[in-house]
């Protein structure tokens, strides 16, 4: 709240100077002041801030992002992507706008569009979230029911971070689809390998054994979850396996 005031204060100042100062200036503060009200509970007001920068530069395309961003707050995707459309007609190789613009789409169900604007950011190394991107392209495939396109981009995204555990959890989806229980199973011991302070992995490995009647692995997954996590929703999911096998009263 002290950042809003300061910046309502500096925004004042600098309109009651108007003539002497430059327009991208004013335009600067009333997009701070947006950006500010935007993550505060006051989001509301952020859309005027915004429109008022615009009056002053209308071809900054961070203005359109953040009114973009908006919003998609107030889960309104259809002006989301008119103003995502706006940004990238300014910067159309702005991967954060790529980003924003692809996920309007796959929310719309145009799956393919959202895929194209995907990939266009594959090429940018100095994206900060790749892994993320491959997952959302596989999850798109995987929404086609294109599985094996899914399963490649599943796989590069935990190449690309060892710690992905969605992109696991949706391979393991897969295999069982396919009911290849041999490859859902390495991946699931590949993923609590990967990531041993994963107590959803562990119970979805534990689950797996319980399921295929590998009883004694189900057990010893469950009780490691007991002993590791004791106070969470996993282990008294794990108690309720175990108490099923009478091994846990």
């Amino acid at each position: 709240m002290k950042k809003i005031v300061s910046l309502i204060i500096f925004v004042s100042l600098i309109l009651g100077c108007a003539q002497r100062v430059d327009k991208s200036k004013i335009a600067e503060s009333h997009y701070k002041l947006g950006l500010a009200y935007l993550s505060s509970e006051n989001d509301f007001r952020a859309l005027g801030e915004f429109e008022e920068a615009l009056k002053y530069n209308p071809k900054d395309d961070r203005i359109y992002y953040a009114i973009s961003a908006f919003y998609l707050k107030k889960n309104m995707i259809g002006k989301a992507e008119q103003y995502i459309i706006k940004a990238l007609s300014i910067s159309p190789n702005n991967s954060e706008y790529l980003n924003t613009y692809a996920s309007i789409l796959a929310a719309k169900g145009d799956l393919e569009n959202a895929i194209l604007n995907w990939k266009k950011i594959l090429n940018d190394p100095t994206y900060p979230n790749i892994p993320l991107v491959y997952y959302n392209i596989g999850l798109a495939y995987y929404n086609m029911n294109d599985y094996e396109e899914a399963k490649k981009y599943f796989k590069s995204s935990i190449r690309a971070n060892r710690f992905f555990v969605n992109s696991y959890l949706m391979l393991y989806e897969i295999y069982n689809k396919e009911m290849n229980m041999a490859e859902a199973e390495k991946i699931l011991k590949k993923a609590v390998d990967n990531n041993p302070a994963s107590r959803v992995l562990m119970l979805k490995l534990g689950e797996h054994y319980y399921n295929e009647k590998k009883y004694n692995d189900a057990a010893s997954v469950f009780e490691d979850i007991i002993i590791k996590f004791p106070k969470s929703e996993e282990a008294k999911k794990a108690a309720t396996y175990l108490k099923s096998l009478g091994i846990y009263k």
